[in-house]
C-alpha cells in the first residue's frame, strides 16, 4: 500500500512537470506557474506572495483554504486566518491597498501597500522582473509587438529609495535569472548595474 502511494505520488509530479513544460512551450504561463515551475524561477512562495501576485495581474482567487495568517502590529502573534478572498477584503477594507473593488482579469497598472520591512517587497519584485522578461521574450520580437525599431532595447526599471537598496535588489533579480532554466542561457552583457537577455528574434539576427 505504502509502495503505491509512493508510485502515485511520483507519477502524479512526473505528469503535472510535463504539463507544466508544454505550458511553457505552447503559451505564455501565468505569474504562479512561472514562479514556482523548475523550469521557472524555482521559487516556493509563501500565501500572501501567492495572494499579491494574483491581485496584481489580475487572477482568480481561491475562496476555500484559510491559509493567509493575520499577525498582530508587532507580528508577535496570529490574530486570524483567511482565504484569499477573505484577505483581499480584509485589505479593502481596512485601506491597507489602494483598491475599492477587485475584479479577475484586470491587469494592475500601480498596486500600493502597507508592507513593513522584511516583507517580502524584493522577492515580490524580483519575480515580477523576472515573469516581465520572460513574457517579452515569449513574444519572440517585442519590438515589432511595441512598435521599437528592430533591435532596440527595452528596459525593465527598478528603483530603490537608497543605492545599497537598489544594489541588494538588482542582485536578487540576476540571481533569479542566471538560476532560470528558460531565462539563463538568454544573459548577454551584464554588470553591477544592468543585464542584457537576448529574445528569439535577437539570436536569429546575430545581435
Amino acid at each position: 500500500m505504502n509502495n503505491d502511494k509512493i508510485n502515485t505520488g511520483f507519477l502524479s509530479n512526473l505528469v503535472t512537470e510535463y504539463r507544466s513544460k508544454i505550458s511553457e512551450d505552447a503559451k505564455i504561463v501565468d505569474i504562479i506557474t512561472f514562479s514556482e515551475a523548475s523550469w521557472g524561477l524555482n521559487f516556493t512562495l509563501f500565501p500572501m506572495q501567492r495572494l499579491i501576485l494574483k491581485v496584481f495581474y489580475g487572477l482568480p482567487l481561491e475562496n476555500t483554504e484559510k491559509n493567509i495568517p493575520l499577525p498582530d502590529e508587532l507580528n508577535t502573534k496570529i490574530l486570524d486566518w483567511f482565504t484569499e478572498t477573505e484577505m483581499m477584503d480584509y485589505l479593502i477594507s481596512n485601506k491597507r491597498i489602494n483598491l475599492v473593488n477587485y475584479v479577475p482579469g484586470h491587469t494592475q497598472r500601480e498596486l500600493m501597500l502597507c508592507c513593513g520591512r522584511r516583507a517580502s517587497k524584493s522577492n515580490i519584485i524580483s519575480l515580477i522582473c523576472g515573469y516581465e522578461a520572460y513574457r517579452l521574450i515569449k513574444m519572440g520580437n517585442p519590438q515589432a509587438y511595441f512598435g521599437f525599431p528592430n533591435g532596440s532595447e527595452i528596459d525593465i526599471t527598478c528603483v530603490a529609495g537608497v543605492d545599497e537598496q537598489a544594489a541588494t535588489l538588482f542582485n536578487m533579480i540576476k540571481n533569479r535569472a542566471l538560476d532560470c532554466s528558460f531565462l539563463k542561457g538568454r544573459i548577454d552583457a551584464s554588470t553591477q548595474t544592468y543585464f542584457s537577455l537576448f529574445t528569439d528574434d535577437d539570436l536569429k539576427a546575430g545581435r
